[in-house]
């Protein structure tokens, strides 16, 4: 059965969840990193050039190869978006959404200029915040569990999922 956690970027979805596959003596994947080794470039870079429509489809192939794993899987911050990865997601294991703030999203992404959605916004916050009204009713409809990210220690974090997860 596998472990995904979905939420924002920055909420801490890679760094808590190879603390919790560690835990668990599970695999980890990154949907993102796995996109990224499988085309041979950066997210941002086939983004750019193929567009979102390209990633899309193959984040959707990526979510379908990693659902059959007995792993721990962060899923990228649009995945849940798209109707069959959350029923790939809602079938094949349990989910975390993991929650932030915008306001603290964006002091996590300061520097990232690898985060195609926040390109051309004048506020980082403010494309966070409006990127987070759009996505939060598919990371409800998706999650079983979730916990807020904002001031809590990413071992933490893992700690409560590993606890949920062996209930």
């Amino acid at each position: 059965m596998t472990l995904w956690l979905v939420g924002m970027m920055g909420a801490g979805k890679t760094t808590v969840g190879q603390l919790a596959a560690d835990a668990l003596d599970k695999k980890f994947f990154d949907t993102d990193q796995e996109i990224a080794r499988r085309m041979g470039c950066s997210v941002a870079q086939l983004w750019g050039e193929l567009g979102e429509g390209a990633f899309r489809d193959v984040e959707r192939a990526t979510i379908a190869r990693l659902a059959d794993s007995d792993a721990v899987v962060s899923a990228g911050g649009g995945a849940p978006v798209d109707p069959s990865n959350r029923a790939k997601i809602s079938l094949s294991g349990r989910c975390v959404w993991l929650k932030a703030d915008p306001a603290i999203l964006s002091e996590r992404l300061e520097g990232g200029e690898d985060r195609p959605l926040l390109l051309g916004h004048d506020s980082r916050e403010e494309a966070l915040r409006q990127v987070l009204s759009d996505r939060a009713a598919f990371y409800e409809d998706v999650a079983d569990h979730e916990i807020e990210t904002d001031s809590v220690d990413p071992a933490a974090v893992a700690a409560e999922i590993v606890r949920w997860w062996s209930t």
